[in-house]
């Protein structure tokens, strides 16, 4: 199977220097190869609604606002892993954009690319399948979001 996943924000979110937004995909607790991804601001900017604030496996460092971002660059996408089954599926989160989990859970939509099959699934509707850590770290369960 392969499997991708992005952040999309369900509305816009100012973003200062030193902004982050990263995440890694765990299977049975076991670190999956070339999950980490990591979007860092070293600007301040705004990204609009339906934007990705970040994906699995892309590494980008923003040092441009966005709004002056010329509308033809590219922009990594999120990496395409490969595994076995949907089974026991967590997403490691950590980020100094959203401090609580109701912030996380209101701003973020999940858009889940399953063996092309797409799932786009608002936060807030799975807000039991998240879990809090601490300020700013969470688990998504994403087994959980995908078998729904």
């Amino acid at each position: 199977m392969k499997i991708s996943y992005e952040f999309l924000l369900i509305k816009g979110v100012k973003l200062y220097i030193g902004s982050f937004f990263e995440s890694s995909l765990y299977q049975n607790g076991k670190y999956i190869k070339k999950s980490f991804g990591s979007d860092n601001f070293h600007v301040e900017t705004f990204l609009e609604q339906n934007k990705r604030i970040s994906a699995v496996g892309r590494n980008c460092t923003i040092q441009v606002p966005i709004e002056e971002l010329p509308t033809k660059v590219q922009v990594p996408k999120p990496s395409q892993l490969t595994i076995i089954s949907v089974e026991n599926l967590e997403i490691l989160c950590r980020t100094n954009i959203f401090l609580t989990k109701d912030c996380l859970c209101e701003h973020i939509n999940i858009l889940v690319n399953l063996d092309e099959e797409i799932l786009t699934a608002p936060l807030i509707n799975h807000y039991d399948d998240v879990t809090f850590i601490e300020k700013g770290r969470y688990i998504i369960n994403l087994s959980n979001i995908l078998n729904r």
